[in-house]
């Protein structure tokens, strides 16, 4: 009797399993049609120039926990890979990993709208803040009050992508807003920059696919 009951229980319990399984299945597929096409994950561990007459914004944040302190990189690049805007800052009302990433393509956007660029890639290697920026639903978390204008923007600027990068492609940004914690300094750049960021950003247009 014990070995029957046992076996019933397991029934039961791989019902549920399934049961839960197709409910998560079904709510995927919801996901998926507000979201539209899914995001592309770079594989690429290399950084890629972009298109004639097209500006690639690189960005990315770093978030120190211990001092709930947090900083971002952003470097705006042409087709040839030459670097020709970059700013660095500390971050502040910053609550976690993901409103840092949330503020550093929201900086991205306004650099380019500042300085008039119409046909322009923001690229980062945070893909939740990416897939937030598409989907077209309502977004009602905290992170999402700081993507609020951006999405805005990039409705009402067509030319605007964002996209993916791979971690190791993106270390020009990633090196810059960690730089951004060895200075008091609040910066924005379009020539000189630190040496250790100008020596990535060279490898990158010498060695870029």
């Amino acid at each position: 009797m014990h070995l029957i009951n046992t076996f019933k229980s397991l029934l039961i319990s791989a019902r549920l399993v399934s049961e839960y399984a197709q409910i998560v299945k079904g709510d995927f597929h919801k996901v998926c049609e507000r979201v539209g096409e899914p995001v592309q994950c770079a594989r690429s561990k290399k950084w890629i120039k972009p298109g004639p007459g097209q500006v690639k914004i690189n960005v990315d944040g770093a978030w120190l926990v211990e001092r709930r302190v947090a900083a971002i990189g952003v470097i705006a690049r042409d087709h040839q890979g030459m670097m020709i805007d970059g700013c660095a800052m500390q971050v502040a009302g910053a609550h976690s990993a993901e409103t840092v990433e949330a503020c550093t393509f929201s900086t991205g956007v306004r650099m380019a709208i500042a300085k008039g660029w119409e046909n322009v890639v923001v690229e980062g290697d945070a893909m939740s803040i990416i897939n937030r920026l598409k989907d077209p639903g309502q977004d009602l978390s905290v992170v999402a009050y700081f993507l609020v204008d951006t999405k805005a923007a990039l409705q009402t600027h067509p030319g605007f992508i964002v996209q993916h990068i791979a971690r190791d492609a993106n270390r020009a940004t990633h090196s810059l807003a960690h730089f951004r914690f060895s200075t008091i300094f609040y910066f924005y750049f379009d020539v000189i920059m630190p040496d250790a960021i100008s020596n990535i950003v060279i490898s990158d247009a010498i060695f870029s696919e």
